[in-house]
């Protein structure tokens, strides 16, 4: 026997077919069973359904004398085991309201749980009448948070027309293609983007793991790390370029998603139409399509575990786009550049990266070698090397000028920068001031260089600064922080902030606005290296309330994006991020400069991520690597020498036979405007799409 206490739960759900553009003809139109029926102007007709809502409750963490002290909210007491805990959320239709721009439909959602819980859920529905893109913008907004796990399901059918193909781009870097058929023993297709503690995986997962899949607490990528001394010199093919995998994050299993999108073909008598399907970058989701008879159902599907992180507000943005047709496979590159493109319609507000970053052939890092002196030293040699007409395709970063982790010669009760500082503070202690800096960064201009200032080290504070606090720091459960890499440039032992800490949140912004403030004429680009600090589906325990990092931190990123963005005296700087293929930043920034190494099976996981963007690596270890280079050359990613770290040896000290051939690559790519592999085609074939975000 099974028994429940049970109180009814009113959740009022509105559904808003938003302002059609045409006002003479909308083509969105409300069905007689309540559904809206979207005729886009390809001749396809996708009906949109009503939300589905479902809860799951955990039955052992729920103390109903105490239920304030309930780890886990609001679950049944069950009082034998069932397999019941999971619970549908009954939604009826209470009233519409049609005009001629608009649909408005009003929802009761009811459920049979412990305590009543009111909210809303508002979707907004936008088409222009000639146009085939369908935005369904949704909120669910609580009047109080709820700990109890919640699945939404936003639903779609394609009417009258069965897919016959999905079309993947998966985490590996390479595309992927699956025949979909319909009937009882058909196949269907279900892809993953992970982020938010495991969104994409539903209620029926078992042992859903809220913690980093990998342990946060061993840094991957340092200086010290053993990095492969002999490289097989195998053909580039396949995402992972043959190279074995080093490290267990990189085993990717199929069908997870390296950017929030899919696309479907539909064959029509002699015609291939094909449809983009596509959600933010900002929560995980899980996206399925299954194919009938006459049709093909589409889900989109985002699981929040409001057991662990309270549900008080959530907003998604899904996106259909049927693309132009022109007789093509989906999987050609002119149809794959067209469905990774409709997913940055989902996010307007983060801008393409400048024209020029997709230009570079060469990078070089220098971490204040030679006591300062390096960077002149090396850019010399470097400007020696290369003939001046192509000097704007090479960029150079300015790493280690700061004082401290998390304070970087800024003064946050102020908000400026400060005059002047001792940088390498654990070891050279060299003095720096702001006038240094401008004479370094001109230095590097005055050469014809694309000049790079480094930003921060991912959200890593130094325990020896003066302004350290504990109280920005990211916990586990057990209230445990976490060491990040120490180097030379700082004191004592760094440790990782948390970004969804507000303090921590505005800092960030204001340090920023002082950089763009003192530098943002002068130099080209920020760059924000080790983002990859925090992994997807990483919860922090290090407030009251549990958090979401991964997805604090992506949109941390995408309001620092936006402040560079804002900078309109140059409108050619540029946000870049370093996630080495472990996170996804990268969407909503303006690009990647990341700390990989050029390892060669990180290119392929950090490849749609960086779709649209530029996607360089540093490489500290030219020297002992120089295959490395090579091969990125090979892929028309840029090359790149280092000095400070590494190998530590500049243009200028390094075996000049070995830099004279990294300058020929260098020179032999951009003459011929060799263009960057964008993904690993069906076959595992580079493919360097054409259209790209500048052109």
């Amino acid at each position: 026997m099974v028994k429940f206490i049970r109180a009814m739960c009113v959740v009022s759900i509105c559904l808003l077919s938003a302002v059609v553009f045409a006002a003479e003809r909308s083509n969105l139109s409300l069905e007689k069973n309540s559904r809206v029926l979207w005729s886009a102007s390809s001749e396809l007709k996708v009906e949109v359904q009503k939300p589905v809502l479902t809860c799951k409750n955990e039955r052992s963490k729920f103390n109903i004398d105490k239920p304030e002290e309930s780890t886990y909210g609001l679950p049944l007491i069950i009082e034998e085991k069932t397999d019941e805990s999971v619970l549908p959320v009954e939604v009826k239709l209470k009233s519409h309201t049609a005009k001629a721009e608009s649909i408005l439909l009003t929802y009761d959602v009811s459920s049979d749980w412990p305590v009543n819980i009111e909210g809303q859920y508002h979707v907004s529905l936008s088409s222009a009448s000639d146009s085939d893109e369908l935005y369904y913008e949704a909120e669910l907004d609580f009047d109080f948070p709820v700990r109890a796990d919640l699945e939404v399901r936003n639903e779609f059918e394609v009417k009258d027309s069965s897919a016959s193909k999905m079309v993947c781009p998966e985490r590996d870097g390479q595309l992927r293609v699956y025949e979909l058929t319909p009937g009882k023993y058909g196949t269907y297709g279900a892809l993953r983007y992970e982020m938010g503690a495991k969104a994409a995986s539903g209620l029926s997962s078992r042992q859903i793991s809220l913690e980093s899949t990998v342990d946060p607490t061993q840094h991957l990528y340092g200086w010290d790390e053993d990095i492969p001394k002999e490289f097989s010199g195998t053909p580039v093919l396949g995402p992972m370029m043959q190279i074995p995998v080093v490290h267990e994050q990189f085993r990717l299993t199929r069908n997870e998603l390296g950017i929030p999108v899919f696309g479907l073909e539909f064959e029509k008598g002699d015609k291939k139409q094909h449809l983009a399907v596509s959600v933010d970058p900002y929560c995980g989701a899980y996206l399925q399509s299954v194919p009938k008879k006459q049709s093909t159902s589409i889900t989109v599907s985002t699981t929040y575990h409001g057991q662990t992180v309270p549900l008080k507000k959530e907003d998604r943005t899904v996106l259909l786009e049927f693309l132009p047709e022109n007789g093509k496979e989906l999987t050609e590159p002119e149809c794959v550049d067209a469905m990774l493109n409709s997913f940055y319609k989902t996010i307007p507000e983060i801008q393409p990266g400048p024209e020029w970053t997709d230009q570079i052939h060469l990078v070089y890092y220098d971490f204040l070698s030679d006591g300062g002196e390096g960077w002149y030293k090396g850019l010399r040699h470097l400007a020696d090397k290369i003939p001046e007409k192509y000097r704007d395709r090479a960029a150079v970063c300015i790493h280690g000028w700061y004082d401290y982790f998390q304070q970087y010669a800024y003064d946050h009760s102020k908000g400026e920068l400060i005059d002047q500082w001792t940088a390498m503070q654990g070891t050279g202690k060299i003095s720096m001031s702001l006038e240094q800096m401008h004479k370094r960064i001109k230095f590097s201009n005055d050469l014809g260089f694309h000049t790079l200032l480094y930003f921060a080290d991912g959200t890593n504070s130094d325990s020896g600064a003066p302004e350290f606090s504990p109280d920005y720091l990211w916990r586990n459960k057990k209230g445990i922080s976490v060491p990040g890499w120490k180097g030379p440039d700082s004191k004592g032992q760094p440790l990782r902030m948390d970004p969804a800490v507000p303090e921590v949140r505005e800092w960030f912004k204001g340090y920023l606005k002082a950089l763009i403030k003192e530098y943002g004429q002068e130099v080209d680009a920020f760059v924000w290296d080790e983002t990859y600090y925090i992994l997807p589906n990483t919860i922090s325990y290090a407030q009251d309330v549990p958090t979401y990092s991964d997805r604090e931190m992506i949109t941390l990123t995408a309001e620092l994006t936006k402040i560079v963005q804002d900078n309109r005296e140059n409108p050619d700087l540029a946000f870049l991020v370093s996630d080495n293929g472990r996170n996804f930043n990268a969407l909503a920034a303006h690009g990647t400069f990341q700390d990989s190494a050029m390892r060669p099976y990180i290119w392929g996981p950090s490849m749609f991520i960086n779709y649209r963007n530029c996607l360089w690596s540093c490489l500290w270890y030219p020297v002992t690597s120089p295959d490395y280079n090579r091969h990125s050359a090979e892929l028309g990613f840029p090359q790149g020498v280092s000095n400070g770290a590494g190998n530590n040896k500049g243009p200028h000290q390094m075996p000049q036979d070995l830099l004279d051939r990294i300058i020929q690559r260098f020179i032999k790519n951009v003459e011929n405007d060799k263009k960057r592999a964008r993904y690993f085609g069906i076959n595992g074939e580079p493919v360097s799409c054409s259209s790209l975000n500048n052109e």
